[in-house]
């Protein structure tokens, strides 16, 4: 009986590890490519960062640990705290930006 409970253990551990880069939907588990994409997950976190600045408008383009930085935005201030905003993010090597001050 402990036997059975060690393996039923054992292999309820190997499928929740196994799971760790799927999510769940509806029509069941799927990869999660954010995780296995370093470039895609760079590029949800510096969209999420500028989400909280209020600034989704602005497109992102990441290239290895390089983010690119391309829209508008009202002034030079504006460009510059955005930039250092995203440059304080984990893994950014480099920001470029590529942004057009109104002002």
């Amino acid at each position: 009986m402990n036997k059975l409970i060690i393996v039923a253990a054992a292999s309820i551990s190997a499928l929740l590890v196994g799971c760790a880069d799927m999510k769940i939907t509806q029509s069941g588990p799927v990869p999660d490519t954010r995780i296995q994409n370093p470039e895609t997950a760079l590029a949800e976190r510096v969209r999420d960062q500028l989400a909280s600045m209020n600034q989704r408008q602005i497109k992102v383009a990441v290239k290895g640990t390089e983010v690119t930085l391309s829209g508008d935005v009202e002034d030079g201030q504006q460009l510059a705290k955005i930039a250092m905003a995203v440059q304080k993010l984990p893994t950014v090597t480099a920001v470029i930006p590529d942004l057009n001050p109104k002002k």
